[in-house]
């Protein structure tokens, strides 16, 4: 730094608060003293004079001195320039080919929106559809119920499945009020039908005659019940054998030796009605192919009548082992078991069930 440079205060000058109007009453009041009865102006643009001559003369010798390193700036920022130029037409024309597109674009998202509306438009048809479907189904269902008669329950019962069926294959529609409440509907029919199913079966274990049985609603009630649910179907044939052999086994338990012959008459009734339900379920099976299969291979490996024979035989072997009373009269009571049981076509087996019951009191 010149001599001359240390009359001048930099810092000052460089200030980002630097104020020129202020800088200049600072210049007054440096070349004034309280002594002085006047203003003079002279002095402060001399110094201001002076230190502009000395920052010019600075900033010339700078210049020169780093001229190479500023010609090069000169050139980087030139070319900078340029590209910025270049840039910026490329900018523009990106920003008028986007505007372009969104004009262009605009055009297919509004035709999107009514494509949207559209598939709305025809979900919400295919939903109306399908519950005009099942409300139909529902309609039959009711009609149906409300014709009771001896062929009523089975058809109805294949609409019952039709109906819970098509709702299974449409969950979009179970949610809909109008659904749930037919299908509540649905529900109580189905519960009813069950009941009227199941109390027509049950009156088998009432008949004394085969002119008591109405042949074609058991028919109905047998194919109704087994399309509901075979495993209830089952159970139903269940308590008809055990309702059977509970109100017999009374009259062998109650019966003296005398009166073992009379007794077995009466049950052989019960026993030929048993068989007589399984003859009529037989002629149903044209009807019913699946139900055939099932009374065949599933229910039972016996027929109706040897099976109540054979359960007979248990409950009654229990309390004839006790009867010793009962060993003069052995060979007569053999003869009529043997009798009952052949009149009703029972199995080889059931009869030497009951022979082999009766053999108990004779050890």
């Amino acid at each position: 730094m010149s001599l001359r440079n240390q009359y001048i205060n930099f810092d000052r000058l460089l200030s980002d608060n630097f104020n020129p109007s202020t800088y200049a009453n600072i210049l007054v009041l440096e070349t004034h003293t309280e002594s002085d009865d006047t203003v003079d102006l002279g002095p402060a643009k001399t110094k201001a004079n002076f230190e502009l001559d000395e920052v010019n003369i600075m900033l010339s010798e700078r210049t020169n001195t780093h001229s190479r390193d500023i010609l090069k700036f000169v050139d980087s920022v030139d070319q900078l320039s340029s590209k910025r130029d270049d840039l910026k037409e490329k900018v523009n024309y990106v920003s008028s080919s986007y505007q372009r597109l969104v004009k262009d674009i605009s055009i297919y998202y509004d035709a999107h929106k009514i494509h949207e509306d559209l598939v709305r438009d025809h979900e919400t048809m295919a939903q109306l559809r399908q519950l005009a479907h099942y409300l139909g189904l529902v309609r039959q269902i009711a009609l149906s119920e409300r014709t009771k008669n001896a062929s009523y329950g089975s058809s109805l019962v294949s609409l019952i499945n039709e109906s819970k069926d098509f709702l299974l294959a449409h969950p979009q529609i179970q949610n809909l009020d109008t659904a749930t409440k037919a299908n509540q509907s649905v529900l109580r029919i189905e519960t009813d039908i069950r009941k009227w199913a199941i109390s027509n079966l049950l009156k088998v274990t009432e008949y004394t005659d085969e002119a008591s049985f109405d042949v074609q609603l058991i028919s109905s009630a047998s194919l109704c019940l087994f399309a509901m649910s075979p495993k209830l179907f089952s159970s139903t044939i269940r308590d008809i054998q055990y309702s059977l052999v509970s109100s017999s086994l009374p009259y062998l338990l109650n019966s003296s030796p005398t009166m073992v012959t009379q007794s077995l008459k009466s049950i052989s009734t019960k026993a030929s009605m048993l068989g007589y339900f399984e003859q009529i379920l037989a002629k149903t099976y044209p009807n019913d192919q699946n139900l055939a299969s099932y009374l065949k291979n599933g229910l039972s490996r016996e027929s109706f009548v040897s099976e109540f024979w054979i359960e007979l035989a248990s409950g009654w072997q229990n309390r004839l082992s006790r009867q010793s009373r009962w060993r003069s009269a052995h060979g007569s009571m053999r003869r009529a078991v043997i009798d009952a049981v052949s009149q009703t076509a029972a199995s080889q087996d059931s009869l030497a069930a009951m022979l082999s019951a009766l053999d108990s009191i004779a050890k």
